[in-house]
This record gives C-alpha cells, structure tokens and sequence, in this order.
C-alpha cells in the first residue's frame, strides 16, 4: 500500500511538469515575450552543431544546421580558445540550447586538459550579420 502511495504521489508531482512541456514550443521557434525579460528567444539542439571559430577570447561563433550561426560569448573570457589546435568540447543536459545556463563549454588544448569557460550570453545572428561577418570568422 504505501509503494502504491509513493507511485502515486511522484506522478502527481510530474502532472506539472507534463503539462508545462506540453506548452512549449518546438526548438528554433520564437516564444513570448515573457522569455528572457522580453526578448524572443530561440532555442537549437546541440546535435545540429556544424562548426566554430573563434572571435576572439571572449567570444566565438558557431553554425547550427545549414544556414544558421549563434554567437556565444564568455564571462572573463575563455583561455585557450584561440590557441592553434583548440578543441571545443560542449555538452548540454537535455541536448537543446535555449539559454547561456543550458550549454556548457570547455576547451581542450594539447596535453588534453580541458578548461571550462561560463557562457554570459547567446546571440542569433541575423542573415545579414551573418553576411557581414569577417571571413576567419564564418564557421
């Protein structure tokens, strides 16, 4: 009786959260304004990840997909990024990118240790950004 109690007490729990999910909207679609103090946010999943270069030590931009290029950037910059044979190691809990708090980055440089680097922000660069960005810098 009281595992039956339990089982039922963690699905009520998770009712919630269910349904929360089930409000979301798909990764890459813009939510309301309520996201992130107003702006529209845009989310892409780590798989989709094609490339990067290095802005420079604080930032770096990344290609999502075919035609799509984010622009993360660092909180005290991120030593080693611009290093010749720089690693870029990235993961993400669930595997989709909404926020700054849901990618984590580090960077691996010969011997192979690897330094985390603290995203502060996650910007979608627009066609025409991306058309006016420098060539070393087009990922």
């Amino acid at each position: 009786m009281r595992r039956l109690m339990l089982v039922f007490a963690a699905a009520a729990a998770s009712a919630p959260a269910a349904g929360w999910a089930a409000q979301s909207q798909a990764p890459g679609q813009t939510q309301g304004a309520a996201a992130q103090g107003g702006a529209a946010r845009q989310c892409f999943f780590t798989r989709d990840w094609r490339g990067w270069r290095a802005v420079d030590r604080n930032a770096l931009h990344a290609r999502i997909g075919v035609n799509r290029v984010v622009r993360i950037e660092f909180d005290r910059g991120c030593p080693g990024l611009t290093s010749a044979g720089a690693r870029l190691v990235t993961s993400s809990v669930t595997g989709q990118v909404c926020s700054p708090l849901d990618l984590d980055v580090r960077v691996s440089n010969p011997p192979g240790f690897a330094t985390p680097c603290i995203v502060s922000k996650i910007t979608h660069l627009t066609p025409a950004e991306i058309a006016a960005l420098p060539r070393n810098q087009v990922p």
